[in-house]
């Protein structure tokens, strides 16, 4: 589906309907690596669910300059979660920029006005097929972005909290930049882990069944269901050129962990990861991997490492420190769909606050409202 709009040309739809190259080159400087073209081809030929890709870009003289990648959701496991999460269950049809999977969703653009007519695109589809338009993860630092999007008439709520660590340029000892009780834990892991003879690499092609199985076992080993991460996607990720993988082994040299890295940018995204949990207390291979990533995104000239939504006390210890994710949200068909939506993420945002509260200072919670006052003027 093309149509012409003033001297832009907007493309909906599969991937294979955009310029992949200008796509990705457009991600390199705008975006995350979560919206690379190839990993959205992972996602999209792997995930469980009933979704339709609608994928927007903006091209203007043949260059593309804004895109959003989005699907139209009728079902998927990990929205379905979300979905659940509140009473009366949240049933509308959304589209979505982005999926659950990585964190950000929000639209890749060279400056704020072509950005803004991105989004009313994206709006326009939503309500075309009678869907709640939705950006799922927006970083609390982009507070322009955030501002823009309420003034567009969306709602703005907090979603989840991002675990980021700026990195120094000691790469022999990262743990330098640290507390003291925190540097002196990490380095405590770190000798224990080379006492009992662990060490790492990038993985081997040959090991992909394995060290996938890694990742996949720790989800089956807290009886969640397999469809929030399905096996394929975890090899394609795996094997995606835009991720760097490390493997921790043992003394005989057999893998005993794993954590992945989305690269892009100035940013190292650590991802997916797993480990034999029966093994953590010898080899302390979470630890291990931590530290050697913090290393490969100072090895990269990286600025910033993010851990992902969870905040997990092995993220606290090594310096990760909290951001919020806020999503946005419209209800383009009616004031009782957009307050239905409002009902929704609030609730969510409330459920979050509830389960972590005493993870973090009170200064964080204090800073979320903060954001959302600022943004309001």
């Amino acid at each position: 589906m093309m149509s012409e709009k003033i001297n832009f040309t907007v493309t909906i739809g599969e991937m294979d309907r955009h310029d992949l190259e200008g796509w990705d080159s457009l991600v390199d400087k705008f975006g995350s690596g979560f919206q690379k073209s190839s990993l959205i081809n992972v996602f999209q030929e792997n995930w469980k669910g009933v979704f339709e890709p609608m994928h927007i870009s903006l091209r203007q003289d043949n260059k593309i300059i804004a895109a959003i990648p989005a699907y139209l959701y009728d079902s998927c496991p990990r929205l379905d979660y979300y979905r659940s999460k509140v009473s009366p269950v949240f049933e509308e049809r959304i589209l979505l920029s982005q999926d659950l999977l990585g964190w950000y969703g929000y639209p890749v653009a060279e400056n704020e006005t072509v950005s803004k007519i991105a989004m009313k695109e994206f709006c326009k589809v939503a309500e075309d097929h009678n869907a709640v338009a939705m950006l799922s993860g927006i970083d609390g630092r982009d507070k322009s972005l955030i501002k823009s999007l309420k003034d567009m008439g969306f709602y703005i709520s907090l979603f989840h909290t991002l675990m980021v660590r700026g990195v120094n340029g000691n790469v022999i000892d990262p743990t330098s930049d640290l507390p003291k009780r925190k540097r002196n834990r990490v380095r405590n892991h770190i000798n224990n882990s080379l006492k009992a003879g662990i060490s790492y690499s990038e993985m081997k092609r040959e090991e992909l069944s394995i060290v996938s199985e890694l990742i996949v076992r720790i989800i089956r080993e807290d009886r969640v269901s397999e469809e929030v991460l399905p096996k394929g996607v975890v090899e394609g990720i795996l094997t995606d050129e835009n991720c760097k993988v490390l493997v921790s082994r043992n003394e005989k040299n057999e893998p005993i962990g794993v954590k992945v890295f989305l690269m892009n940018g100035d940013k190292a995204y650590g991802w997916l990861s797993g480990h034999y949990r029966e093994s953590l207390k010898k080899y302390r291979q979470s630890h291990y991997l931590y530290e050697q990533g913090i290393k490969m995104a100072i090895n990269e000239g990286m600025s910033e490492i993010q851990a992902g939504r969870s905040p997990y006390e092995v993220k606290l210890t090594h310096g990760y420190k909290p951001t919020p994710l806020f999503c946005a949200i419209k209800g383009p068909q009616s004031l009782e769909q957009h307050e239905k939506c409002i009902g929704w993420v609030d609730s969510l945002a409330e459920r979050h606050r509830e389960m972590f509260m005493d993870t973090f200072e009170q200064d964080y919670w204090d800073g979320i409202s903060g954001i959302l006052e600022e943004v309001s003027i």
